[in-house]
Formats: structure tokens, C-alpha cells, sequence
């Protein structure tokens, strides 16, 4: 199956042998494996506990438990804010904490606004090299300085009785009021499988669904992106707010690019200035899980949004610029306190993997890991992949011994023609030097997925039973 790709494969154990090595010098797309160098940077260097937090603030002043003025909700990049996944705070439980910062300041009714404040990340979350095919997906959100539903938007989309009618579709969460949906989805015939894809910008508030679904799909659940989270967040804040009684005289809002509040996405008529962040009153704040857990969901799940906040976190914390050339700036830095030095043997573009301009070698993945397994979080960082049988590994390894399973740690990447592996074996007896470390990428292959998975299934079990 391996015949027509470009492949290479190392293994190496921390005492410094090395048990296979073919073509680990070859530079390759990563996919996902990409997750490996983020999270584990990121771990080395804001630490286990490192948590994002969001504030809540305001401007104006309080008069007789009136605030004559706006409330902020001051994103801090936390991916995880109103995420459906088990690690994260619940969003009512969130908005809770929000208004009971908002009593405690006093404040029994809000004349102004409540605004989704995103400026953390001024630079668009979408990197400039991902493909358009990806971005109306939700592995395809960009990370924002406020985010919320990790930037994603479920619809269903039902298909007509015959060929040629169109395909239903209706919003499941979040509802986003200010949106205009185009549908130009027909329902194809039996057989021809779900080939809808969706169409979105930051830019105006219009979602355009296209393509085809055949009538034996049924009802299917899309989930997409919402390039919104921010107006999102305020919104359902607001109507928290409302729903405990709270009296707010204006609307819903984010900020646009120039620095003014929008309520409507598809007009500028009427935006003043938002308040500058220095000006506000911090009233509270909440925090995120923990780093650990954070890094376990995005390599367990394979999120994107995640890895790519965590990467951007690395930006704000050490340069204070949580744009994309100071995150890689920053997350060269700390390769290079690793003894791993990125600069002319790998090309890294983005945390996630999503960009095809991402370029590593299995020798550079295996000396990073390497690295990372004796730093201080090394067993973090080992029990943060997941094993097989869980996440996206669900089907790998199926056909291994059991002793085997459970002694594998690994991440996987895949996208056309990509397939990859890269992670660690801890032995039975728990000596930390006989822990294997092994990388194999695979690029251009023309074979089939699951001839290819079961390929690499069996060489990572041979590496294993070394």
C-alpha cells in the first residue's frame, strides 16, 4: 500500500537506540501530528495550569443601581467558553459567575448594551494558507479573542422526497438572528452519498449552503462555522440576563475591525467607538480548565480550534502579540530550549495541522518528543494522547494484543493522501529509558485509507513488541 507514497519512519528509545529508520530526513505533511509540537510546546512553557480567562467590565457609571453604560465581556482566547466537551466550565454555569459579578458591582439594570469584546486577538483566526473547502467546516473555525461554541454552528439538513427538490435545512445551536441563509442544496439520487458544503465569510452575515444530498441520507446533522462567536456570546448572554429578570434597555454587539460596536454584521450605519479596554471596569473574571486537560481534549478530539488557541496563547504570553508570526516566533523559542532548533529542517505554518504548508520530518517529530518526555510534564504530555480505542484512535490498533493497547500512546493526523502517526510505547516495567518514541508519516498515497491504517497498525506493533 506504501508503494506509490512518500513515507519515512523512526523509532528510537530514550537510552538512545535506534530500532528503525527509513527515510526520517524526508520532510512531509504532518496533519495533525502537528497537535504533538503545539501542545507540547505550549505545555513546556506556560505549564500545566496555565488557565485562559475572560473578564467582565464596564463603562459608564452606576447610578442608583443603574449602569448608564455598556457591559464588556473581555475575551482572553479561552477555546473552551460554551464547548459542548467534557472538560469545559457548562456556559450557564459561566453566565452564572458573569452575573453575579454584575450584582455584586451593584447593578440592577443595564441601560446600554452587552458586548462580545474579542480585541485579545486583532489578527483574523483563519490562517491565510488553509483551504477553502476546509472553511465552512467546523475543524476549519479560526481562534478568536472571544470565542464561543468553539466557533462552530449545527444544522440539519433533510433531503427532498425525489431528485431535484431541495434540501431542508434548519439551525440547531447557536441561533444567530443577525445570519441570512441561502440555500442552494438539491436532493440527488439514492447512492449519491452527502455532498453538502457551506459557504461563509467574517465579512457579511450570509451563510450559502450548496451541493447535494441523496434521498436515502435521512435527516444528518452539519456542523459548520459561525464566523460570529463573539456577537454570539453577547447574544446569549443577554438573553440569560433577561431570563433572571434583568432589565437591559439596548442590545446585543461585538466590535468590528475599526474599533466601533456593531449590532448588525450587514450595516455600519450608526457604530460609535467601543470603549478602549484601559477605560473599562473589571468586575470579575472566570477561568478555563487547566492546560492539561485542555491539551488532553484537543489530542484526544483532534481540535483544531484548540491547538491553534494554544498557539496563540504562546504569542500573547511571551511577545504580548497573539498574531500568527509572533506565536511561531515564540514557539521556535521554545523548541530551541528543548535542543530541538526548527529553523531549516522543518517549516511550520500554523498549531493544527489544517495548513499545507506545514513541513516536518519523522527524525524532527521524534527528537521533539524525545525532548519533551524528560522534561518535567513528560508523563503529561505522554497520557494527554490518546491510547487505542479512544478518540480518534477508536479503530487503530484493533487486531493488537491487549498488553499492547495499553502500553501505546499516540497521535494521528490524516487529510488526502496524508497519513500519519507519531507517539510513544511505555514498557511493562515502568523503566522510563526503554520508553519507545516513534514517528511515521506517509504523503501521497494513492492506496486506500484503511489499506494504509492497517499498514502502519502493523508497524507500529512490531515497533512496539521490541
Amino acid at each position: 500500500p506504501l508503494k506509490s507514497s512518500v513515507w519515512g519512519i523512526l523509532a528510537v528509545n530514550l537510552k538512545g537506540d535506534t530500532l528503525v529508520a527509513y527515510n526520517h530526513r524526508q520532510r512531509m505533511l504532518p496533519a495533525s501530528n502537528m497537535k504533538v509540537l503545539t501542545t507540547g510546546s505550549a505545555l513546556k512553557s506556560l505549564g500545566s495550569d496555565y488557565r485562559f480567562h475572560t473578564a467582565i467590565a464596564y463603562c459608564g457609571e452606576i447610578q442608583d443601581s443603574t449602569l448608564i453604560g455598556d457591559v464588556y465581556i473581555i475575551g482572553g482566547g479561552d477555546p473552551t467558553l460554551g464547548s459542548g466537551d467534557k472538560s469545559a466550565v457548562p456556559v450557564n454555569k459561566v453566565f452564572a459567575q458573569w452575573h453575579n459579578a454584575i450584582q455584586k458591582a451593584g447593578i440592577q439594570r443595564i441601560e446600554g448594551s452587552i458586548v462580545g469584546d474579542g480585541r485579545r486577538m486583532t489578527e483574523a483566526g483563519i490562517h491565510t494558507t488553509w483551504q477553502a473547502d476546509d472553511l465552512g467546516w467546523y475543524y476549519g473555525a479560526g481562534v478568536e479573542g472571544l470565542n464561543f461554541y468553539e466557533n462552530s454552528q449545527d444544522f440539519y439538513t433533510t433531503p427532498g422526497v425525489q431528485a431535484g427538490d431541495p434540501v431542508d435545512v434548519s439551525v440547531i445551536y447557536p441561533e444567530t438572528p443577525w445570519m441570512r441563509y441561502c440555500n442552494k442544496a438539491v436532493t440527488s439520487q439514492a447512492g449519491n452519498g452527502d455532498k453538502i458544503y457551506y459557504v461563509n465569510s467574517g465579512f457579511v452575515p450570509v451563510g450559502e449552503f450548496r451541493g447535494s444530498l441523496a434521498t436515502d441520507k435521512g435527516k444528518r446533522k452539519q456542523q459548520c462555522t459561525n464566523r460570529f462567536p463573539a456577537l454570539t456570546c453577547a447574544y446569549y448572554f443577554h438573553r440569560y440576563l433577561k431570563e433572571q429578570g434583568m432589565e437591559i434597555g439596548g442590545s446585543w454587539a461585538d466590535i468590528d475591525s475599526e474599533d466601533r460596536l456593531r449590532t448588525d454584521p450587514m450595516t455600519t450605519d450608526g457604530r460609535v467607538p467601543a470603549q478602549n479596554q484601559d477605560n473599562l471596569t473589571v468586575i470579575g473574571s472566570t477561568s478555563s480548565p487547566a492546560l492539561k486537560d485542555i491539551i488532553r481534549e484537543c489530542l484526544h478530539r483532534s481540535d483544531n480550534l484548540y491547538a491553534e488557541a494554544l498557539l496563540r496563547a504562546m504569542g500573547d504570553e511571551m511577545t504580548e502579540c497573539a498574531s500568527y508570526d509572533s506565536s511561531l516566533v515564540a514557539e521556535s523559542r521554545v523548541m530551541e530550549s528543548l535542543g530541538v532548533k526548527p529553523e531549516g529542517k522543518v517549516q511550520i505554518a500554523d498549531g493544527s495541522g489544517l495548513s499545507r504548508q506545514n513541513y516536518v520530518t519523522p527524525a524532527f517529530m521524534v527528537d521533539f518528543m524525545k525532548s519533551m518526555a524528560k522534561t518535567k510534564d513528560g508523563m503529561t504530555f505522554i497520557h494527554s494522547m490518546p491510547q487505542p480505542g479512544q478518540g480518534t484512535l477508536t479503530f487503530r490498533l484493533s487486531k493488537a494484543p491487549e498488553n499492547i493497547k495499553q502500553r501505546v500512546w499516540m497521535k494521528s493526523g490524516s487529510m488526502n493522501g496524508v497519513l500519519c502517526f507519531s507517539g510513544y510505547v511505555v514498557p511493562e516495567n515502568g523503566k522510563t529509558d526503554n520508553i519507545i518514541v516513534f514517528s511515521v508519516l506517509t504523503n501521497c498515497n494513492i492506496a486506500s485509507y484503511s489499506k494504509v491504517a492497517a499498514t502502519l497498525d502493523k508497524l507500529i506493533i512490531q515497533i512496539a513488541q521490541q
